[in-house]
């Protein structure tokens, strides 16, 4: 008798966790290097460093899809890169259903617990600043959809292609389901960590649970087309909520 497949089509890479981790620490190494030549160390911020994110983004999503062909004839399976995509993310849509409450609710009312504990601080909005700074001053049209571009899809498909893709897979060849997706969860707030204390109170936490929530995701017949699909749309969501302060 055969055995049935998984409803969910998740099919660990072959890859192993260094490989991950390697092609990881070679997008942090480009994301520094053009946040140095971009104006990173600058006393104000300049719209430049917000651009340094484009080469790295990039450098993931050509990288990575090719690394992964090398590596395994099956790799779009392993990747969780289901064809045809249309289905995926018609998938994605009908899990933000379900996501994006629950994040959303989990992250306001964490983050006015962080505010009612240190109620002086303002979190520090850079990034935001730099992206409003764009969008609503005179910036050229291809600037501004470029800075839309990094901060939407360009992250959502790099980071979705380093952890969901690469490295929840590598993960759940050696811990299982739930605690590759817990360690990966916490993996995904801790590289959110801000330069002060406080400030990283706010973010690690929500995106945590974020990141969790994306690796349930990623299990889902959806695979990694849905996960892009629901970080984008929640990305596009916080800048909206932003914009419209």
């Amino acid at each position: 008798m055969t055995q049935a497949r998984e409803p969910s089509r998740f099919r660990p890479g072959s890859w192993d966790l260094g490989f991950a981790l390697g092609i990881w620490l070679l997008f942090m190494v480009v994301m520094s290097l053009g946040a140095l030549l971009l104006g990173g160390q600058a006393a104000e911020p300049d719209p430049g460093v917000l651009l340094a994110a484009l080469p790295a983004q990039l450098f993931v999503i050509l990288l990575v899809p090719l690394a992964l062909r090398l590596r395994s004839r099956d790799w779009r399976e392993e990747g969780g890169l289901y064809a045809p995509a249309l289905p995926s993310l018609r998938r994605g849509l009908f899990d933000y259903l379900w996501v994006g409450p629950l994040w959303w609710a989990f992250a306001f009312s964490w983050q006015a617990l962080v505010q009612a504990r240190w109620p002086e601080h303002e979190p520090s909005q850079d990034a935001m600043r730099l992206l409003q700074g764009i969008l609503t001053g005179d910036s050229p049209l291809a600037l501004q959809l470029t800075a839309l571009f990094i901060t939407t899809l360009g992250a959502a498909a790099s980071e979705e292609l380093l952890f969901r893709g690469l490295m929840q897979g590598a993960l759940r060849r050696y811990v299982g389901k739930q605690k590759g997706a817990l360690i990966l969860g916490a993996f995904f707030g801790l590289i959110h960590m801000q330069p002060h204390l406080i400030d990283s109170a706010f973010v690690v936490i929500p995106l945590a649970f974020l990141g969790y929530l994306l690796s349930l995701v990623r299990e889902n017949p959806g695979g990694l087309w849905a996960c892009i699909l629901i970080h984008a749309s929640n990305n596009g969501l916080a800048i909206v909520l932003e914009l419209m302060k």
